[in-house]
This record gives C-alpha cells, structure tokens and sequence, in this order.
C-alpha cells in the first residue's frame, strides 16, 4: 500500500483557553481523530503516511498536537488525561465531527480511553496500538534470554544490537534497525527537550476505570510482540482474556516495536481499514472477538 496524492499536510490552529494548539485535517467522509503517544520522538510527521492512507481510502483524518508537543502549548501547570481529552472533545466540536473512530498510540491511548469513558455516545469505535490503555503485552514477557523465540532474521538482529540494547537498558525491546533508532531518538529528546517534565499525572477529573468488559463500543487491539510472542502463545491467551470489550479484534504483530504503524505500515492499514469498514455496519448481538496474526 502507498499513500501518496494529497500533497503536503496542512497544519491550522484552534485557541483554547488561551493556548494555541495545532492540528491536521484532511479529507471528507467518515472522521477518524489520531492520538500520538507521549511524545513526538519520531517527529511531527510520523503519522503522516497513515493520514494519507485514510483520506485516499475516503476518511476524514484529524491529526492533532496534543498540549506541549510539537508547536502546540502546554498547559499551564502540568499534563492529565482529563485535559488532554478536553481539550480533544473541545477540538471536535470545533470542527463539527458527529461520532468519531479514536485512534491512539502508547499513552495516546490512555487519552482515547478517558474520551470513550466520559461521552460514550460520540465514539464510534476505538483503536489502541501497543498500549496498557485497553490491554497490551507487558515488557516482562520479552525476555532477553527468550532468543530461541526469535526466528532466524530477528536472531541476526539481535546479535547485531544487542549491546546497543543493553546499553539503553532495553535488551527486551525488538532488535530491528527502524525500533533501536526510535528508541535512541526518544531518549535523546529527552534530554534535549526536557520529555520527563511532559508526563501525565493523576488528575481529579481523570474518568475511572470499570471492572469488566467495560468497552461498549468496536475495538481494535494493536499489540507488538517484538520478535518473541505470537498470536498462540500463552502471553497472548493471558491478555485476551483481560481486554475490556465484548466486540474486539486482537492483533499481536509479531516482527514490530512499539511503532506498529510505521514500522508494519501494510499491516497496520490493511487491518484498521477494515476495521473501520467493519465498525460501521450495524451492530448485531453481543460482539466477537477475533484473532489475526503476523
């Protein structure tokens, strides 16, 4: 799949509460509001090649820049979910966007999730790509001594980087070249661009969590198994059981990091694709789950 043809993106600005926050939004149809991850390591236009694939597939892709990252302003005195997704619900009402597809990343995710649990009624579905948000293979089942789950190209890799993965305290994370340069991208920034003081923390107005299948709507759950878990193994068995929706597709994208969309592009939108062509069928009976693996 290329995703090409609706040339540069272009930014635009919505003022909340004083502060200036930027945004992406291409296309027409049905409206899909992407939610980055913490941070911007891999730079403002890591999504862009999701948000073109969108639009030439007839969605609307909204992509903002949550407070503090990339041009938009912080918040005045410190991050929270509850104001990250004010100021996304805000955002959308903006724009006019009737029910929407949230698309979340890492702790993006958490911001979909706080979203879904306090308007429940404008949300048409929900995607969480390698995220604790709705359920995500902990760190602790990718053991670095777990090399003989490694098929052949992984294991040459791991050879390759291991020591660069010891060295960032990571020997866990997937050995590919495109994950071990995110990972010493991220913890550059970090440094330079004091990350660690743009963390979320406990907020009052943080929306809590139900017990249970507490989900109501579509779900489409990215995990990565970097190199070492596959769809049938026991890891991923334990985390079906505990993902929060009835109607749930669950993806454990074996040979990818913590950045399934750009480091398994094709796999990524084949599968959220049809997923967004699936959510907006009418709904029959109690949901499904169903498993896909790579």
């Amino acid at each position: 799949m290329r995703a090409e043809g609706i040339g540069e993106l272009q930014t635009k600005l919505f003022e909340i509460d004083g502060r200036r926050l930027y945004y992406h939004d291409e296309g027409a149809g049905r409206s899909v509001l992407i939610l980055h991850g913490a941070s911007l390591t891999q730079g403002a236009g890591a999504w862009d090649q999701v948000a073109r694939a969108l639009v030439e597939a007839g969605y609307r892709a909204i992509f903002p820049y949550r407070a503090g990252r990339g041009e938009s302003d912080p918040h005045p005195i410190f991050l929270s979910l509850a104001r990250d997704s004010r100021d996304m619900w805000a955002l959308t009402d903006e724009l006019a966007l009737d029910r929407v597809v949230l698309v979340g990343h890492s702790a993006g995710a958490f911001v979909a999730r706080d979203m879904l649990l306090k308007q429940p009624h404008r949300v048409a579905g929900v995607v969480s790509e390698d995220s604790a948000a709705f359920g995500k293979l902990s760190s602790a089942t990718h053991k670095a001594a777990d090399t003989d789950r490694f098929d052949a190209e992984d294991r040459a890799l791991y050879e390759k980087y291991k020591e660069t993965l010891a060295f960032l305290e990571r020997p866990w994370e997937y050995p590919s070249e495109h994950n071990v340069l995110r990972i010493l991208k991220r913890r550059k920034a970090l440094h330079r661009d004091n990350l660690w003081k743009r963390q979320q923390v406990p907020h009052p107005d943080d929306a809590p969590v139900p017990e249970g299948r507490w989900c109501k709507v579509p779900l489409l759950l990215f995990t990565a198994g970097r190199g070492r878990i596959r769809q049938d193994d026991p890891e991923a068995d334990q985390l079906r059981q505990q993902i929060p929706a009835e109607d749930v597709q669950f993806i454990v994208v074996t040979k990818s990091g913590h950045g399934i969309h750009e480091e398994q592009f094709e796999i990524f939108m084949r599968e959220l694709l049809a997923f967004l062509e699936r959510s907006q069928r009418p709904r029959r009976g109690q949901g499904h789950t169903s498993d896909v693996q790579f």
